[in-house]
């Protein structure tokens, strides 16, 4: 158990106990601090620790502050006094400290009656005869409105800024404020005034019981000025700000900023450089300071502006970004919101703007030398450098405006400027924070995982497969900005090696180690990164990079007293995680909810990886089940319709979204089933079957349903010999990485193969429409439109019309019919356009045949390798081992074959141009290369040709690899100018494609018929007649047929012997056996079966009658009719039979049943 005369925090250890060289005293209270991660140094700042009394012993005025080494007594200032009868009971005492890495600091608080505590006041508070005030400290001057100034649009709460004692001035403030909006007054008071600093209350009341608070709290010794704004009563709509310009006495010209990817690495624009660079159309700079966006693209957290020949620098900074309240909950970015700062040169100034909105805003502002614009490596520990960072001293550069003489790539730039310093004091490096942190306390031993990985302190320290924590706090803070999947993730692994390793290692080693772990559960928690508190960041995966290693820090350090809230902040944002990014189930339309907002291809499934450690952590440590969600249940069973069957051994994502490689399911999957086994086995067990194929598991009732803002799923025969799948997409709404610009397209699967695919970046961030299978309209397919159609599911037939919001094409509807072929239906508004029926059927990576001679003879395997290398998928180094267990190391020899196209990413220029292709191999080995059935590449004599390709043309690839003797190894590259390996997204490999016959084609409305066999169509008016027994109607215009079997009344439907549906009619008949509608709005279907009974199914908008013909031979004289298993009341009309049905779109689909009353 922790010592109770013992609190740690985090690096902050309180003890009440004396020194050994102390002179008596009746009371003394002693504080140390310690840093025991040896990794940084942090900078003096503004400590406090709040202490209590006992009663009548201690008079404040009495109080010595002492630190251990040193002989006079500290400066220092209390606040949240409380006194009883003269004596204190309890305060909060506020010091100056640094704290160097592997340091410690000893502090007393000692009464003492003969000791009187007297200091010069080192921040002053002076009021001018101008109505305005000045806040004074050694390092920063702020002028504000004095108490009971006249109020006005000069009443701003920063009247300038000072770092020279009030000679020069920089900048003033002024309040925005439109009509309906009026200031009655300000009021100004000192809420804590004492040597060390001054905190000074603005308050303004406006019309409308409007009220805005500032703070403004100035410090000796300190270079910034902190700003802690609280709001009451406005609303977006009073389009109230206020502006703090920074012309007078600045006159910047140049800004520093940075986002992922470092200084000036933003792909939408330069961020640093000139100040007045890529401004908006209005003059707002091109980023703004506010709490969060992924990458930090357009919203960071702190900058600074400067002349580039100037005196002065004025720095930015958020503060405290976990108290900050919006008027609206931000979800995913905060882009555009309106409570950021937004700067702005026009008019001749350069300016804040920040609007009187939300209810706290927490910012810093620092002026500070021009000079020290400068950004620069920190210094590190000898020990914890590596060789190549032992051979230099910290680097230094001194900012231009152009940043000229500092890389450009990330890769080679090093450390950060004043602004990010700023952020990282005010934030996780805060020291007055790291007081709170407990780093001393009973850490079990006990492995997390007694079978799991372990590994030497050396190892974790040091090698990147072992959590490469010395590199990580390198990266952490040299450089602390956003850097999404390095800053923020993979934590968890860190935590399991430890607890697995920890007891192997000595007890300082542990303690290091301990301290980091629980200074990154610290900022996990926190807003700094990836906020889950003040507002609920994206990318979803991104941010449950950092949120899900919560539990496993509370798995860990389970006797950590700070445990059950880190365990509680973690539950917090699980359920408001699932909550924001999971779509709902919508009643009334039917429509499944469990469509999560990222992408189903790649980042669905990336977020749900990152699931797998809180998961078993939350289990083990906590006894609790987070899968026991509805909504993640909801995640699951949409995931469950999203694998496709294919001719493998395993289904797979449809390949809708970025990175579509299809290389994310199978066993890597199987830790959800694995995990989800305790709270819902029938589910855990459904997904097993999915993920193998039916040979482990529970088979599921995988039925053809609607889901919300994603589109259809159609099953027939799902897991039996006749299964049939399809996807028809329908997107609506935000999402990530994918693209309702794709909405149309069709995933086909039946009879053992898929029908329809596309590549890993077609329908994704390389978005192709020419390249998809959907129907293109001068470049456009259907576009966004909410999942509201009415999913036909008949069994047998099925039918959805999928709308869109493109008026030149309305609406695609889609007809199943068994395994057997697909119907569909394009609608254009001009009958006069011509679009363009689309079908692919490849996927991404080229496909492998593995030989075990040299001759390409002995084939042992047929396979696409989607695993992903390093150097991508044409790069293999095999040493002296067989490419494949069933092969003995020796000759051997592998053919590629598929296409390679050069997928330019998002923003690149086109990638036309003559092409080379070369293979690098092992002396003695072979290689020969064919584009497009043309020799162009023969290692045995060097001879290479190039091949002419347009942008994003397919070239139809060969490659012959023969490996006689020795190590085996392969690279292969490509390109015009300068060679590289081929990615993912570059190899496709074709699979088959189905029969396509055009019932109707050209201009106007098209109907074709894909099947995955050869089928006699018989074009007519009214939609196809195939293999001479099958009628399908699909059509726009009312149909109205009685042609020899059949007879038709409607737009949309299908007959064949014994079996009919009525999509959208009234209407349909073949050899006698006819259902009709005499009122209601929906459909119907019948099926005769082999006993004589007739089945089938209901569904629509509305109800109504029923009129039902069985076919000859049928006794309805007697007969009795079921709806959804209940007998309800009939009637007879001549030979056809009368019954009432009531349907709503939200019933879904009902079933009814007629039988002869012998039966």
């Amino acid at each position: 158990m922790i010592n109770p005369w013992i609190a740690t925090v985090c690096g902050l250890v309180f003890l009440v106990s004396n020194f050994s060289h102390a002179p008596a005293a009746d009371w003394r209270h002693e504080m140390k601090l310690v840093d025991y991660m040896g990794v940084y140094d942090f900078p003096e700042e503004l400590v406090s620790f709040s202490f209590t009394c006992p009663n009548r012993m201690v008079q404040k005025d009495h109080l010595q502050l002492q630190c251990e080494g040193r002989e006079s007594p500290l400066v220092y200032q209390l606040s949240n006094v409380v006194e009883n009868d003269g004596y204190l009971s309890s305060a909060t005492v506020h010091f100056r400290s640094d704290l160097q890495r592997n340091s410690s600091r000893l502090f007393r608080l000692v009464h003492d009656p003969a000791y009187i505590a007297k200091f010069t006041p080192h921040v002053t508070f002076k009021t001018h005869d101008d109505g305005t005030a000045v806040i004074g400290a050694n390092l920063q001057q702020l002028r504000v409105p004095a108490d009971g100034a006249v109020a006005s649009a000069g009443s701003a709460p920063i009247l300038g800024i000072s770092r020279d004692g009030g000679a020069t001035w920089v900048g003033g403030g002024t309040l925005l404020l439109p009509e309906g909006v009026t200031l009655n007054g300000v009021r100004g008071t000192i809420v804590d005034q004492g040597t060390l600093f001054i905190k000074h209350r603005l308050l303004y009341t406006f019309n409308a019981n409007r009220t805005w608070q500032v703070d403004l709290t100035v410090q000796h010794d300190e270079k910034h000025v902190l700003v802690d704004e609280a709001l009451n009563g406005f609303a977006p709509g009073d389009a109230a700000f206020w502006r703090l310009s920074f012309q007078k006495g600045l006159e910047p010209d140049s800004r520093l900023v940075m986002c992922n990817g470092g200084y000036n690495a933003g792909p939408r624009g330069q961020y640093c450089g000139a100040y007045d660079r890529d401004l908006r159309a209005d003059g707002a700079l091109p980023y703004q300071l506010g709490l969060y966006t992924a990458n930090s693209y357009g919203v960071m957290r702190s900058t600074v502006v400067f002349n580039d020949n100037g005196q002065n620098a004025l720095i930015f900074a958020i503060n405290r970004p976990r108290d900050w309240k919006t008027a609206t909950r931000r979800v995913w970015s905060a882009v555009n919101a309106p409570e950021n700062i937004y700067f702005y040169h026009r008019n001749g100034d350069s300016f804040a703007r920040l609007a009187l909105l939300g209810r706290e805003r927490h910012w810093a502002l620092s002026l500070i030398p021009r000079n020290e614009v400068v950004i620069s490596e920190l210094p590190m520990t000898p020990a914890d450098q590596t060789r190549a960072q032992r051979k230099k001293p910290p680097q230094r550069y001194v900012v231009r405006k152009d940043l000229e003489g500092y890389p450009s790539q990330n890769i080679r730039q090093f450390g950060a400027g004043p602004e990010v310093r700023l952020w990282q004091k005010l934030t996780d490096f805060s020291l007055n924070a790291y007081k709170d942190m407990v780093f001393d306390f009973d850490e079990p031993l006990a492995p997390y995982d007694p079978e799991g990985e372990k590994c030497s302190y050396d190892e974790y320290w040091t090698r990147p497969g072992f959590g490469n924590v010395r590199g990580y706090m390198y990266q952490l803070i040299q450089r602390y900005w956003d850097v999404s999947g390095s800053l923020q993730s993979a934590f968890g692994k860190r935590f399991e090696l430890y607890a697995n390793s920890r007891a192997g290692w000595t007890a300082e080693q542990r303690r290091r180690i301990r301290s980091i772990l629980i200074f990154a559960t610290n900022f996990l928690i926190e807003d700094s990164f990836s906020p889950h508190i003040s507002m609920m960041a994206g990318q979803p995966n991104f941010v449950f990079d950092a949120k899900g290693s919560i539990p496993m820090a509370v798995a860990t350090f389970p006797n950590h007293p700070h445990a059950e809230r880190w365990k509680n902040e973690f539950t917090r944002f699980w359920s408001e995680w699932l909550d924001v990014y999971t779509r709902r189930t919508n009643p009334g339309l039917n429509t499944h909810g469990g469509r999560w907002m990222e992408n189903i291809a790649c980042y669905w499934h990336a977020s749900l990886l990152r699931s797998f450690y809180p998961a078993e952590a939350m289990s083990r440590c906590c006894d609790t089940e987070i899968y026991d969600h509805p909504l993640f249940k909801d995640l699951i069973r949409w995931t469950l319709d999203g694998l496709a069957p294919t001719e493998e051994s395993c289904r797979r994502l449809v390949p809708i979204g970025a990175h579509a490689r299809g290389d994310v399911e199978g066993e890597r999957m199987r830790g959800a089933a694995e995990l989800l086994e305790k709270s819902d086995p029938t589910l855990a067990g459904q997904l097993r079957w999915c993920l193998t194929d039916g040979r482990e598991g529970i088979k599921p009732e995988l039925r053809s349903r609607l889901y919300t803002d994603y589109g259809a799923v159609m099953w027939y025969d799902s897991g039996g010999p006749n299964e049939a799948f399809l996807t028809i997409q329908q997107l609506n709404g935000s999402g990530y990485r994918w693209t309702a610009a794709s909405n149309g397209a069709l995933y086909y699967a039946t009879k053992g193969h898929r029908w329809s695919w596309n590549g890993a970046e077609q329908n994704g961030d390389s978005f192709d429409i020419s390249q998809l299978p959907l129907f293109n309209l001068d470049g456009k397919s259907l576009g966004a439109h909410r999942v509201d159609g009415v999913l036909y599911d008949f069994d047998f037939a099925q039918f959805y019309k999928a709308a869109g919001s493109n008026p030149a094409y309305p609406w695609r509807g889609v007809m199943m019919l068994r395994d057997d072929y697909l119907a569909v239906y394009d609608h254009v508004a001009d009958p006069k356009a011509v679009g363009k029926f689309q079908w692919c059927n490849y996927e991404a990576f080229l496909q492998a045949e593995f030989f075990a001679q040299p001759d390409f003879t002995d084939l042992k395997e047929t396979s696409v390798p989607r695993f992903r290398n390093q150097g991508g998928p044409l790069r293999w180094d095999w040493g002296n081992e067989a490419p494949l267990e069933s092969m003995r190391p020796g000759p051997f020899s592998i053919r590629w074959t598929g296409m390679l196209m050069h997928d330019r990413w998002m923003g690149m220029p086109p990638a036309a141009g003559n092409y080379s292709i070369v293979a690098e191999v092992n002396p003695g080995d072979e290689c020969r290369i064919w584009l497009n059935e043309r020799l162009v590449y023969d290692s045995t004599t060097g001879k290479s040709a190039r091949t002419r390709l347009g942008d994003r043309e397919y070239a139809d690839v060969k490659i012959e690899y023969v490996h006689r003797s020795g190590p085996a190894r392969i690279s292969v590259k490509w390109g015009t100018d300068r060679l590289v390996p081929p990615r993912p997204q570059d190899t496709f490999h074709r699979l088959a494609m189905p029969q396509i016959y055009p019932v109707k084609a050209g201009a106007g409305d098209q109907l074709h018929i894909v099947a995955p066999k050869t089928r006699q169509t018989e074009a007519k008016a009214y939609g196809a007649v195939i293999d001479g027994k099958e009628y399908v109607f699909c059509s726009v215009a009312q149909v109205k047929l009685s042609d020899g079997p059949v007879e038709f009344l409607g737009t949309t439907g299908y007959a064949r012997d014994g079996q009919v549906a009525l999509f959208e009619g009234t209407k349909i008949a073949f050899q006698g056996l006819a259902v009709e509608l005499i009122s209601g709005e929906f459909g119907l279907s019948v099926s005769k079966q082999d006993n004589g009974t007739l089945v089938g199914r209901i569904v629509g908008r509305s109800g109504g009658t029923i009129q039902l013909t069985p076919p000859a031979g049928f006794d309805a004289s007697h007969c009795q009719v079921k709806v959804d298993g209940v007998v309800v009341p009939h009637a007879l009309k001549d030979a056809a039979i009368r019954f009432d049905v009531q349907i709503a779109q939200s019933d879904g689909t009902k079933s009814y049943l007629v039988e002869a009353a012998d039966r």
